[in-house]
């Protein structure tokens, strides 16, 4: 009975009871939702924290050395009964003669998933400038469920023209 004409009293003391709740609701309400984002925010940290010291830092050997001295063509597998044939061309692109130049290829496997490296000698050994070799391997159908090119070796003593 809050509009009751003989008590406005007792229904005007109802409606702060009332108000004094549905401030106390809402506050405490902002209170919990900044507690879980507080949490959440440490849980984010910590949790990067713990990213970064487990990653390894980037080894040397993968970055590059300097302006691309070849093209390197993966082709794509091919099948002959039980076994896959891996291949491709490399296109010396720069002004020296490359020798002893290799490719490496990441095989994944089947059974496990785990990573699995060749390296391919690229026929002929020596490239002139703007000549290709090729590269070639095979496998059976059973070992490997996929292959990726890791990159590409070349001696050191390859001449500048």
């Amino acid at each position: 009975m809050f509009n009751d004409p003989f008590h406005p009293e007792e229904a005007l003391s109802r409606q702060k009871e009332s108000t004094k709740s549905k401030v106390l609701a809402v506050v405490c309400a902002v209170v919990l939702t900044a507690v879980l984002l507080a949490g959440y925010a440490l849980v984010r940290k910590y949790h990067a924290m713990q990213v970064a010291a487990n990653t390894p830092p980037p080894s040397p050997e993968s970055t590059p050395k300097g302006p691309a001295l070849a093209h390197v063509v993966v082709d794509e597998p091919t099948l002959e009964k039980s076994m896959t044939t891996v291949g491709g061309v490399v296109k010396n692109i720069s002004g020296q003669q490359l020798s002893g130049l290799s490719v490496t290829l990441e095989f994944r496997r089947r059974k496990d998933g785990k990573i699995e490296q060749t390296l391919l000698r690229v026929t002929p050994a020596r490239l002139q400038p703007g000549e290709e070799g090729s590269y070639a391997a095979k496998f059976s159908i059973d070992d490997f469920a996929s292959v990726r090119l890791a990159g590409v070796q070349a001696d050191p003593a390859s001449t500048m023209m």
